[in-house]
């Protein structure tokens, strides 16, 4: 698009896509940063061998607590 010579409503119009875009690429990250199925991360997590006593006690202290 040629922005200098473009009508209000053209550029208008590229804005209202733009958010749009914005929007569909912010709640792609946005979903991406939560754990969808708690069973799954744990078992991520002992496949690592990163799953200590102390992360099972945060994990359920959290969940107990804090989960929303």
């Amino acid at each position: 698009m040629d922005f200098e010579n473009a009508s209000k409503d053209e550029l208008i119009n590229k804005i209202n896509e733009l958010e749009v875009e914005l929007e569909d690429i912010k709640s792609q990250f946005e979903s991406d940063k939560c754990i969808k199925n708690l069973d799954n991360f744990i078992w991520k997590l002992k496949v690592d061998n990163v799953y200590t006593p102390q992360i099972e006690e945060f994990i359920n202290q959290y969940m107990r607590f804090y989960n929303d």
